[in-house]
């Protein structure tokens, strides 16, 4: 799908997905599914409307509350997990346990996450999402950038709701099979991406298969203070977060506002974990001005 058509499609579907959210969605007509779209490098990326969200969960853990309203701005996200066969594509060693190029990459660490997201930004002319110092194990994201990014804690929630306001976005926890490979399916290790049912936004193994390394630096009680629009976590911190279970997680973590952090552990990858992958995000292009 070209630039133009994304466009086009962009404004009505956030029009469309506002209302509907304002609603809370209750026997209204089903929104347009977002469009999928196809990058230079290969990817299928599905464009996500700007909207309004309930984050959180009064249910859940103490860092899931208190449960707020969040906007997020429009933004395109990988449709399945970053797999091996792509980092192979850029020529980037592949450092994953589980070999097979169509199984998501594991055994990353948070640095190598976004040095991919720098490759694969200048493999299709962006601007890079980070700056960053290999040396000090330190980066800085830009938001302003076109290119390649982790995504906000905001931002995977969004995604992985899909617009709805349940624990799982398909329902019943009984339902979790059929879109997650955890603990009590996966045989101890990671599966092929996308073997499982999509969430209603057409994103694979939100809950399950690899847990997802986030943009932003963990903190329990971020909630009660980041802004209602596009929050992102604080400046630093120990842990970054990391959200979406793995193949070794419990059914309560597959929960779409489970949070966990991890030690981002900018050098060492032998200390890094098969149980965390990533996806990709990066800015939508800008909607043309209502007529």
């Amino acid at each position: 799908m070209s630039l133009r058509a994304l466009r086009t499609f962009l404004l009505p579907i956030g029009l469309v997905a506002g209302a509907c959210l304002g609603l809370s969605c209750r026997r209204q007509p089903a929104a347009p599914a977002p469009p999928v779209v196809t990058t230079k490098t290969g990817v299928e990326m599905v464009l996500l409307p700007g909207g309004w969200f309930e984050m959180g969960s009064e249910a859940g853990k103490p860092d899931e509350r208190p449960v707020r309203r969040v906007w997020v701005d429009a933004f395109l996200i990988d449709r399945r997990e970053v797999r091996q066969k792509q980092l192979r594509r850029l020529q980037i060693p592949d450092p994953s346990h589980f070999k097979d190029p169509n199984r998501p990459v594991e055994h990353i660490t948070f640095f190598d996450a976004v040095e991919y997201c720098n490759e694969r930004s200048a493999a299709e002319g962006l601007r890079p999402g980070y700056k960053t110092d290999p040396a000090a194990g330190t980066w800085t994201c830009d938001f302003d950038a076109d290119g390649y990014r982790l995504p906000t804690e905001a931002e995977w929630e969004y995604a992985c709701r899909a617009g709805t306001t349940t624990d799982r976005c398909f329902g019943p926890a009984h339902e979790l099979a059929r879109h997650a490979w955890f603990a009590d399916n996966s045989g101890k290790t990671t599966h092929p991406v996308g073997g499982k049912a999509p969430n209603g936004w057409g994103l694979y193994d939100m809950y399950g298969n690899v847990a997802e390394w986030c943009g932003d630096f963990y903190d329990p009680n971020a909630y009660r203070t980041a802004p209602e629009r596009n929050p992102r976590g604080p400046a630093s911190g120990r842990l970054v977060v990391i959200r979406g279970g793995g193949w070794d997680a419990r059914p309560d973590r597959c929960r779409s506002a489970a949070r966990a952090g991890e030690n981002p552990r900018f050098h060492d990858a032998c200390f890094a974990l098969d149980t965390i992958g990533f996806r990709c995000v990066r800015k939508a292009p800008a909607a043309p001005p209502p007529h």
